[in-house]
């Protein structure tokens, strides 16, 4: 038997002994991962945010159904705020949340409050320890944590209050539109007033109930925006004075908030504010969507407004009973 050649690979010893990536084959497929990652965040991120705008507007859906579940109960929507005059002499004021909780299925914290005392007194100052989730879009980046100041918690949904600012007539928290006042009632809610369904001659389909709003940054009363369990309606009452997402400043003359240069958030700084001695407050409609907000109308739907709603027309969609025609938004 003859001596034979050991076999070898025709393709040369280089080839066939090669089993590793070269440098360049591993750059030109980090680069692929990278440009199929920069393809797809985008899409990723956007059914993300998708999927927080349905969940937000769930949220205003169901606040819509309170808000006609209570007008079945009481024949009339339920009062922006409430003020209440006491044998005393001394009135107190009880937040619009409060009026509606029975109806979001939160009636173990409504029979906590007691109607007889202050807000701040009593099992009331504990009330608003507690976060509403149905209150929170969960687009806001706060939103995991939902009590932003030691003694409540925020929301981000605010009454319609029309086009006129929160002003304060007498010293006492009266309202720009509270009934018999100064300047007449405009929209649907207003200081110890919630409309009948007939009192909105513009159509319920036409007027706006509740809006998106920011929660305010920060401890103590400085930034009063979204605090929902506030006794004052100014810190979730919305004035259509400004379209959604303004870069216009929201404002606010009132002790409690004075001077704070950062009520205009993303946008620039809010000139600083000196408070009065009758304070008065102006708050957009805000959110942390791309492009608008979604908004509750009086009927229970929810529509998006863009941020590029003409004003006339954010304008008549606040009003009740002005007979103010609306086009298309």
């Amino acid at each position: 038997m003859g001596w034979a050649a050991p076999l070898t690979d025709s393709r040369g010893p280089d080839r066939a002994n090669r089993s590793a990536f070269t440098l360049v084959e591993l750059l030109a497929v980090i680069a692929v991962i990278a440009i199929l990652v920069a393809l797809l965040l985008p899409a990723v991120q956007q059914a993300r945010e998708s999927s927080r705008r349905t969940h937000c507007r769930n949220n205003l859906k169901q606040l819509g159904i309170a808000i006609h579940s209570y007008e079945s109960a009481f024949r009339q929507f339920p009062p922006g705020a409430v003020r209440v005059d006491f044998t005393t002499g001394n009135r107190y004021r009880m937040p619009f949340i409060l009026q509606i909780l029975p109806q979001l299925d939160l009636a173990v914290l409504f029979n906590q409050a007691d109607l007889s005392k202050s807000w701040h007194q009593g099992t009331n100052a504990n009330l608003p320890l507690n976060p509403i989730p149905v209150y929170v879009c969960p687009t806001d980046p706060t939103s995991g944590s939902q009590l932003m100041n030691p003694r409540e918690a925020f929301g981000n949904y605010g009454l319609n209050w029309g086009m006129h600012r929160y002003l304060d007539l007498d010293g006492n928290g009266s309202s720009s539109n509270e009934p018999g006042g100064s300047v007449p009632v405009c929209s649907p809610f207003g200081l110890n007033y919630g409309a009948t369904i007939s009192r909105i001659k513009d159509g319920t389909s036409n007027t706006l109930a509740m809006m998106e709003m920011l929660k305010g940054i920060g401890a103590g009363g400085v930034d009063r925006r979204g605090r929902i369990w506030n006794d004052d309606s100014n810190c979730y009452q919305i004035s259509t004075r400004l379209t959604p997402n303004s870069r216009a400043s929201d404002y606010c003359e009132i002790a409690t908030c004075i001077d704070n240069p950062r009520f205009n958030l993303p946008y620039e700084p809010a000139p600083e504010l000196t408070a009065t001695g009758r304070g008065q407050s102006a708050l957009a409609s805000r959110s942390h969507h791309v492009g608008g907000v979604q908004v509750l109308l009086c009927d229970g739907s929810v529509r998006w407004s863009a941020d590029s709603i003409d004003l006339t027309t954010w304008q008549a969609l606040s009003t009740e009973r002005y007979r103010d025609l609306v086009g298309e938004w």
